[in-house]
């Protein structure tokens, strides 16, 4: 539809990213992709080969890693920072202020793939 019209749209919540593909966007701009980018580059080839149940799937775990990421303490920024950290991936410090960093008790689950 936007192709159509000569626009160029990016999908902006993570949680509809499959759902953005499917209404024209042409890929996405999201927070968590950082924290699990091989779930959005998968959704993104099921997408491409029509597999929509399988991509569905997928789009649904990420749903879930992201619900529970915003059950941790914290800003949602933080957490993702300090999850990229725990898989090891770089330290890129905390969030700047205003927002609230990472706090030292952290939640149980953070860094860790449920499966």
């Amino acid at each position: 539809m936007w192709k159509d019209e000569g626009c160029i749209v990016f999908n902006g919540p993570d949680e509809q990213f499959l759902s953005g593909l499917a209404a024209g966007a042409i890929g996405g701009i999201g927070g968590t992709y950082a924290v699990m980018p091989e779930l959005y580059l998968k959704i993104y080839e099921l997408y491409g080969k029509g597999e929509m149940e399988t991509a569905r799937q997928i789009q649904n775990e990420a749903c879930r890693i992201i619900y529970k990421m915003c059950t941790a303490k914290g800003n949602l920024y933080a957490v993702q920072k300090a999850i990229i950290r725990l898989q090891g991936g770089p330290d890129a410090g905390s969030v700047r202020l205003p927002m609230p960093p990472w706090p030292t008790e952290t939640h149980p689950s953070c860094g860790k793939r449920q499966g």
